[in-house]
């Protein structure tokens, strides 16, 4: 399994053990690990701190992390906190960093944009106590793209003003690790020590920033829009052999001629696609001639085939929990 070459980091909060049997665990599997008061610095070894979040437990945070190399660290250290008999419930998160210097402000509000697209479907994946807005330390991201000023912050060309978007970095997905790390941070994943889901769900924030990446430069048009909208009725009818006529299309969302006309332009044009016209009976005709490029966007889209399998299993783990509590 290949992993991204952009860089990543974790920190894995729980309970049940000392700092000091933590700091012994990490140090006996042969990693670098010292005890530090809370603090935000990115240190070149593991560290273990206070959290505010588990009072009676502690928050253990790797260095940089880079490929497989990275991969093989984070095991490493999850399974001496599990051997060493760490603790989780509740309260506790694994967050992941990625690093995103890279990146420009239209890529990450494409990472924003696409998670709150799936958002749903990524719950499935998590406990009920991080689903939704149902924890304020990993807040809806769907919820924060409902106000206009959000919107408006990830519609700049600026990475401050886009990382500024929502005002806190209690949020699924961090904007705000960029001021201090230059980083994005998946908050979302309930805590584990189990190697086997955290390395999964590192897996997918690599692979889901990629994608991003590829669709915000426009080779994939239809993943910004969701299934439900006029526009992705706009954009199936204008897929459809012989396209659709502008009357049709008026018929199907309710828009104005003008405002047909001018989402055409903008959103299907300048996004790659070759949208032509014709006139046809007094009446213009659009059609998209080049559709079949535009693969149709998944939450698994750019996702190692295992990684994916592995989240599948825990939708269905969780949706049986549920029908059997039902």
């Amino acid at each position: 399994m290949m992993t991204s070459n952009r860089t990543f980091g974790i920190e894995i909060e729980a309970f049940g053990i000392t700092m000091q049997a933590a700091r012994t665990a990490l140090r006996s599997a042969g990693l670098d690990c010292e005890i530090e008061g809370y603090n935000h610095e990115t240190r070149a070894h593991w560290k273990v701190v206070s959290d505010a979040s588990v009072p009676d437990g502690f928050e253990v945070v790797s260095p940089v992390l880079e490929g497989e190399r990275g991969m093989a660290q984070a095991k490493k250290a999850l399974d001496a906190l599990h051997a060493a008999g760490s603790r989780l419930d509740r309260r506790c998160g694994l967050h992941a960093h990625y690093g995103i210097i890279d990146l420009t402000a239209a890529e990450i509000a494409t990472v924003v944009r696409r998670y709150a697209k799936f958002e749903d479907e990524i719950d499935a994946w998590m406990a009920p106590s991080r689903r939704g807005d149902a924890n304020r330390y990993c807040r809806s991201v769907k919820s924060f793209l409902s106000r206009g000023e959000v919107t408006r912050k990830l519609a700049s060309g600026s990475v401050r003003d886009v990382c500024d978007a929502f005002g806190t970095r209690y949020a699924k997905v961090n904007l705000e690790a960029w001021r201090r790390h230059r980083t994005i941070e998946f908050r979302q994943h309930g805590g584990t020590v189990e190697s086997e889901k955290a390395l999964a769900w590192i897996r997918f924030g690599l692979g889901f920033i990629e994608e991003s990446r590829r669709v915000a430069h426009g080779t994939n048009t239809a993943a910004l829009i969701p299934a439900s909208s006029k526009m992705a009725t706009v954009m199936s009818m204008l897929s459809r052999m012989g396209g659709a006529s502008i009357d049709d299309l008026i018929t199907a969302t309710g828009w104005k001629r003008h405002s047909l006309r001018a989402a055409i332009s903008t959103q299907l044009r300048k996004r790659g696609l070759e949208v032509v016209s014709r006139r046809e009976n007094g009446t213009t005709i659009y059609a998209i001639i080049n559709r079949a490029v535009d693969a149709a966007d998944h939450v698994m889209a750019g996702i190692d085939d295992e990684t994916a399998a592995f989240l599948r299993r825990r939708a269905a783990q969780f949706a049986r929990r549920e029908r059997r509590a039902a």
